[in-house]
């Protein structure tokens, strides 16, 4: 009886038996679950992983685009100044060239005016002419003798109110 009844399974047998079957159970769960969860995980860690490529593709394109354009301003404005400064230097070119013509049509205008005098105070009437009564007037106060041919042009210019007008008298030569 006694070899019956150490075939008998007893009860520390049997726990021992389904703790161990339900120890390689979990072990074999947890397995197939981390395998599972982690086949998950792959699959949406890719999925990510292609988004994000796309994104950083369509950025990287987008900041080739952008270094594109400022290549092409940073040309343009170098091109602009380049123009800039020959229209400064031709600017000054000019001004000088004015300046030089301003005191040209100065020296030529005083040189012109060599052969005028300005006549103040000398009576204004209407429908006067002038050139023989200057005659008459120099010939008669000052003693000169002089002839309508030295006489360039002679007339009067703008004054005060209420005064004669003075009037200007080119002669030919002095």
């Amino acid at each position: 009886m006694r070899k019956s009844m150490d075939k008998i399974v007893k009860k520390d047998d049997i726990d021992e038996i389904v703790t161990n079957i339900m120890g390689k159970l979990l072990n074999k769960w947890k397995t197939e679950i981390k395998k599972e969860t982690l086949e998950e995980v792959n699959k949406e860690r890719v999925k990510m992983k292609e988004g994000y490529d796309k994104k950083f593709e369509m950025v990287g394109r987008k900041m080739d685009s952008i270094n594109f354009d400022n290549a092409n301003f940073l040309e343009k404005n170098a091109a602009l100044h380049k123009e800039l400064r020959k229209m400064t230097e031709e600017i000054k070119q000019i001004k000088i060239g004015v300046t030089e013509g301003i005191r040209m049509a100065n020296e030529n205008e005083q040189y012109s005016r060599k052969k005028n005098i300005k006549i103040h105070n000398l009576e204004e009437r209407r429908g006067e002419q002038l050139i023989p009564e200057l005659i008459t007037t120099l010939k008669d106060k000052v003693g000169i003798n002089l002839n309508k041919t030295d006489f360039v042009a002679m007339h009067r210019i703008p004054g005060k109110h209420g005064y004669p007008r003075q009037v200007i008298v080119k002669f030919l030569r002095m």
